[in-house]
């Protein structure tokens, strides 16, 4: 099973105590409420045409670090957690709003897969599906923005 790009929505004063222990940022996502979304599987894909596109804010892995892995955390399947501030998710929702599917996928060649390393998960026939998942996206974003929340980004 591959790894799953995931997303929690958190309160800004919920993530003060969590910076600087990694240990308290797992608990945290463990028993969280905060509302979840995120990427599944697709994560890759989303992250390369966010990023091909300029986007404003790393909202696959989060902009923000909690603290820098030990040695001895072994515990994420990859980096761990970072989060967005509610300014950053602000920026976020406002780009998703002004970016289309269309827009999000235009212009995407095989020859750029390949040389990003997706063709074996991706071809442009299958683009579409991923620019599908645009909406639910930018509605998750434009929640938290509206709730003035912070987002914790990490990947399982």
């Amino acid at each position: 099973m591959g790894l799953f790009g995931e997303w929690m929505r958190a309160a800004p004063a919920d993530l003060k105590p969590l910076r600087g222990d990694l240990t308290a940022v797992r608990k945290f996502i463990a028993d969280g409420e905060g509302p979840r979304s995120g990427t599944e599987g697709d994560w890759p894909g989303i992250d390369f045409l966010l990023r091909r596109r300029d986007f404003p804010v790393d909202i696959i892995y989060g902009e923000e670090p909690f603290a820098a892995p030990s040695a001895e955390d072994k515990e994420w399947d990859s980096d761990p957690p970072c989060y967005l501030t509610p300014a950053q998710v602000r920026t976020a929702a406002a780009a998703l709003r002004d970016l289309t599917a269309e827009e999000l996928i235009h212009g995407v060649t095989a020859a750029e897969l390949r040389r990003a390393g997706l063709y074996h998960l991706y071809t442009p026939a299958r683009l579409p599906e991923l620019a599908a998942r645009l909406a639910g996206m930018r509605d998750y974003f434009v929640r938290a923005a509206a709730c003035g929340d912070a987002v914790i980004c990490w990947l399982s």
